[in-house]
């Protein structure tokens, strides 16, 4: 199927679209291979890889020029080394919006239907990765009629160890994604997220900020100004645990109990704050409903009194996936470790 041509999924008008994938590398030679295979695997979409590498030791340029020297879509970037990954990521998302593109796209101009996706060094993704979630945000866009909407799609991954062996599947969420859920928990991994170029903008008014991690803030970003956030239950990524993993996957009970460990001395706090600074500069462009919830969530923080920041949080409304989990965070913010 060529570009701008169109086809009839379950009732909705699919067009090919165009996608941006933004791969942020360092040191991952080991694993490179597979992952830029399975992007030259992706069916139904055109795409275009965006790398910048983050001053790697070993063997990765190589591996990256074979491609890049080799196949028009993928583009090794010469962007100053940041050695922080969520800046990397944050660095890549800027150049795409504003950089033109040339050479297998029939345009050098960014088009609404373009669409956005981080890509981590060391997974593997189904073959269909990419229209799944070009679908969903496709057929998102033409129930609502909202074209210009900014639409956030990311869901689930399957873990795998190093060699490709299956671990499990991330958690499955059930509440709605929203700002409130995003001010508190990231649902899912940047290497699940695609998004269109409305979201891929209100991301970037973050600019090369210090923050955790690139996906939660997007999540944070993209809901807080009033976007659409689709949560897919299906995973359509391998997601690969090793001993370099930035963050690891949550799966399984110890990694939970240290995830809680962590915010018990104090973790959560420092990306909770991190967030904030962020969020608070950004909040101009968010709707009223979550300006209100992002000021009571503020006081929930700031607030002296152990009681005043637990009404705070209550009035605020946010809310973390399971009813333990919310539990939680109401003890973590009554202890002031919020």
């Amino acid at each position: 199927m060529e570009a701008g041509s169109t086809k009839v999924i379950h009732g909705i008008q699919k067009r090919m679209t165009h996608t941006f994938i933004l791969l942020a590398s360092y040191n991952g030679a080991r694993f490179l291979n597979q992952q830029l295979d399975s992007l030259c695997k992706q069916i139904d979409v055109k795409l275009t890889c965006l790398i910048n590498d983050d001053g790697s030791k070993d063997a990765t340029v190589n591996v990256l020029k074979q491609y890049s020297d080799n196949d028009l879509r993928f583009s090794l970037l010469d962007l100053p080394v940041k050695r922080n990954a969520t800046k990397a990521f944050l660095s890549l998302l800027a150049g795409a919006i504003v950089q033109d593109i040339s050479g297998n796209i029939e345009t050098n101009r960014l088009k609404n239907n373009n669409l956005f996706s981080y890509c981590d060094q060391d997974d593997i993704w189904l073959p269909n990765k990419l229209d799944a979630a070009s679908q969903h945000i496709q057929a998102t866009i033409q129930k609502t009629g909202a074209n210009m909407a900014p639409v956030l799609y990311g869901g689930r991954t399957l873990a795998v160890t190093e060699d490709n062996r299956e671990i499990g599947l991330s958690p499955l969420f059930a509440r709605p994604p929203s700002f409130r859920n995003a001010l508190v928990q990231s649902i899912m991994g940047g290497n699940t997220m695609v998004f269109n170029e409305p979201a891929a903008k209100a991301i970037a008014l973050a600019g090369l900020c210090d923050v955790p991690a690139h996906d939660w803030l997007s999540y944070q970003i993209v809901s807080g100004v009033g976007g659409v956030v689709i949560y897919d239950p299906v995973p359509y990524v391998r997601y690969r645990q090793h001993g370099s993993n930035v963050v690891g996957s949550n799966l399984g009970w110890k990694a939970r109990l240290n995830r809680l460990k962590r915010a018990w001395h104090g973790d959560f706090a420092q990306w909770n704050a991190a967030n904030l600074r962020v969020l608070n500069r950004l909040s101009q462009h968010f709707t009223a409903d979550n300006q209100a919830v992002l000021a009571w969530y503020n006081k929930a923080c700031s607030s002296g009194a152990p009681w005043t920041r637990v009404y705070c949080l209550y009035k605020s409304g946010v809310y973390r996936q399971t009813f333990a989990q919310t539990c939680v965070l109401y003890c973590l913010c009554l202890m002031g470790r919020i």
